[in-house]
């Protein structure tokens, strides 16, 4: 907010672009800490959501969970979360290059985030909730056995 006030209004700007210098350096300068504060929450309280689901808390008790469970596992909460974020630019930046005349590759790459990407994270940010806290994800006999009758 105080960027855009010392640049001031736009005709100023254009009639004497030197008057405006450090408004529009403190506005540079409070949108990249804005951004960055979005990306410490976002990384943060990843596992909040899944702490509400799984362990069935409140909103503000998975809040605090999520944030407990981050500091007990910085890196590894970290890592997921730059794997999903790559993830999903990679698959931006092949979005970008294809044909738009191709109207099933398209529409295949539009589906990737949907049906790939979004389960692939919540098995994985499931996966490590559920390995970090100590529970159990499946019995493998479960898997193995035959059931009596169908």
């Amino acid at each position: 907010m105080p960027g855009a006030f010392a640049v001031g209004n736009l005709n100023t700007f254009i009639q004497n672009p030197e008057a405006s210098v450090n408004g529009m350096i403190a506005l540079g300068i409070g949108f990249i800490l804005w951004i960055a504060y979005i990306i410490f929450l976002n990384l943060v309280l990843a596992l909040s959501s899944y702490a509400l689901v799984i362990d069935e808390l409140g909103p503000l008790e998975a809040l605090g969970e999520g944030f407990r469970f981050f500091r007990n596992n910085k890196l590894d909460v970290s890592i997921i979360w730059i794997i999903t974020i790559g993830l999903a630019l990679i698959n931006g930046y092949v979005s970008e290059f294809v044909d738009s005349g191709n109207i099933l590759f398209t529409a295949i790459i539009s589906l990737v985030p949907i049906v790939i990407l979004q389960p692939l994270t919540t098995v994985l940010w499931t996966r490590l909730y559920l390995t970090r806290k100590g529970r159990k994800l499946y019995d493998p006999s479960d898997l193995l056995s035959v059931p009596d009758s169908f």
